[in-house]
Order: C-alpha cells, then sequence, then structure tokens
C-alpha cells in the first residue's frame, strides 16, 4: 500500500520557537511532508492581507472567515461538492482586474499549460491584487497520470515576470530532502529522517534541493491605468464566459437553470441555485 501524506492543519496564529519546533516535529512523524508544513504555516497570513474577493484554485477548504472581506471562491475542473465554480484554470471565467487575490497550492503541475494558468491569474487579478502560488520541484510523481512538471525557482520567476515578486520561499535544503524521502517507512521517519528533518532546520534552505517553492506576487497597482470592476458586492458579477473574456466580452444572464453568454449564447448549468459549471471536469479533454 502506497503511502499517504497528511495534509495537516493550518496555522492560525503565530507561534513561538519552541512550539513552533515542537510542532513540527509532530506534523512530520505524522507525515505532513515539509513542503505542507510551510503551506499551513503561510497560507492563513496571505489570506488575512487580502481585501475582497480570493478565488483558490483547486482548493477544498473555505477561509473565508479569515478575510477582511468579500469571498472565498473555490474553483476545480472536477464538479465536488465544495466547489463554488466547475472551471478549467487555462479559461477562467472571471472578467479581467476583478479579483483581489488568488490561491493556487500545487496545483501547476497537474495541468498540460501551466503559463496559462499563470497568465489567466495575471489578467483575472485586480491592480494591487496578490496571488499565493506553490508549486513542487524536488518531489515525488503523484496523481499519475496526471502528473506532468515540475519548477524551479528560475523557471517560475520568468513565468510569473508580468507580476512583482513580493516573496518566494524555498522549503528545505538538501537534509530536508533526506528527510522527505525518508518519512514514506515508519523505521526510517522515526529515527535517521526524523534526525534530517531536525538538522535541516538548522541549515540554509537551497533552491538545488528544495521540495516545494512558494511564491507571493501581485499586480502592479498604476499598470496602465487599466480600470478594474468594483470588487465589492457579489462575486458573481464578475462570471464570464471563458470563450468570450479575452474579447472584453461574455456577460452572462440567467435564464432557467443556465447562465447564458450575451455574445455567444453558450448555456452554462446553475446546480442548486447556486454552483456554475464552466467545464465537464474531464481531465483528458483540455480544451473545454
Amino acid at each position: 500500500m502506497a503511502f499517504k501524506y497528511n495534509s495537516g492543519q493550518l496555522i492560525y496564529f503565530r507561534e513561538s520557537h519552541g512550539r513552533k519546533f515542537f510542532r513540527r516535529t509532530q506534523d512530520y512523524l505524522s507525515g505532513v511532508t515539509v513542503a505542507r508544513q510551510s503551506i499551513n504555516e503561510s497560507l492563513i497570513d496571505f489570506v488575512r492581507e487580502i481585501d475582497g474577493n480570493i478565488v483558490e484554485i483547486g482548493g477544498s477548504q473555505n477561509l473565508e472567515e479569515y478575510m477582511k472581506s468579500g469571498k472565498y471562491v473555490l474553483l476545480d475542473l472536477i464538479n465536488t461538492e465544495s466547489n463554488d465554480v466547475t472551471a478549467n484554470a487555462e479559461k477562467l471565467p472571471f472578467a479581467s482586474n476583478s479579483m483581489s487575490g488568488f490561491v493556487c497550492i500545487s496545483v501547476l503541475e497537474h495541468t498540460p499549460n501551466p503559463q496559462k494558468v499563470i497568465n489567466e491569474i495575471w489578467r483575472c487579478l485586480r491592480p494591487g491584487g496578490k496571488a499565493f502560488i506553490s508549486v513542487p520541484w524536488m518531489f515525488e510523481a503523484h496523481m499519475e497520470p496526471y502528473d506532468f512538471f515540475r519548477f524551479s525557482p528560475f523557471l517560475m520567476k520568468k513565468w510569473l515576470s508580468d507580476f512583482d515578486l513580493v516573496d518566494i520561499q524555498l522549503v528545505n535544503g538538501y537534509l530536508g530532502l533526506l528527510a522527505h524521502y525518508l518519512q514514506k517507512k515508519p523505521l526510517t521517519r522515526f529515527t535517521i529522517g526524523l534526525w534530517s528533518f531536525w538538522l535541516d532546520q538548522l541549515a540554509p534552505n537551497k533552491a538545488a534541493w528544495t521540495t516545494q517553492i512558494n511564491i507571493w506576487v501581485s499586480k502592479e497597482k498604476d499598470l496602465l491605468n487599466e480600470a478594474s470592476d468594483d470588487d465589492s458586492g457579489d462575486w458573481i458579477q464578475h462570471l464570464r464566459c471563458p470563450s468570450c473574456v479575452i474579447l472584453k466580452g461574455g456577460e452572462l444572464f440567467e435564464k432557467g437553470s443556465c447562465k447564458i453568454c450575451k455574445d455567444c449564447g453558450s448555456r452554462y448549468p446553475v446546480i442548486n441555485h447556486k454552483k456554475i459549471v464552466f467545464a465537464t471536469g474531464d481531465l483528458n479533454n483540455h480544451d473545454q
């Protein structure tokens, strides 16, 4: 039976050094990776910074209670109970310059065109908006056969060149990488793996060995003096037909149990008067 990682718990409050060391040790022994620990320590802080609507691509946990204002919108290609919008992240169904924040954690490696997703995040962010993007580097294959890429920090800086870089976090060094792979079996996890994990906390993190890269970026506030949609009120007002939005069109109106595009006439089902479906959720068909 393959080892299954534990996603752990998000960290909601600032920890003392002693508490953090003890908690990280517990997390490691219970199967929370070094990569996931770093995400759990950073995500709530990011969400608390954003004033307005946030879209999480591929997420399932609603963090709206930690936001200053707006809606925490969950978007996924697969139609799940938790998501608000079913859509392809390569064709986001939001007006340009309309969202205050994006979260994209360990998603880009599962899409055939990561640069398209990054470009769409940039398009949909309001000037001054921010994104938290996390990608794997020295990490094993997962979610096979839909695992397509690994990302060096140098590639990510190039692909994110339209953004202003706020911060980049390399989560471990060589010993952390060793601890990551030793975590899979209980015998090695509780012996040499744990010692590797502890010693890695004392060593500098390195781009060559990091398992995960966490990146904070922002969209320039005064970029070309572009007008932005009002980010107040119902986030649904920012929804657009993904086929027409690039042409500055794609406004939707509701008719029966569908949203219909005023420009191309495309019909998008609305489930339970709430969830809008812009894609079928077929991972093998990425042109939807």
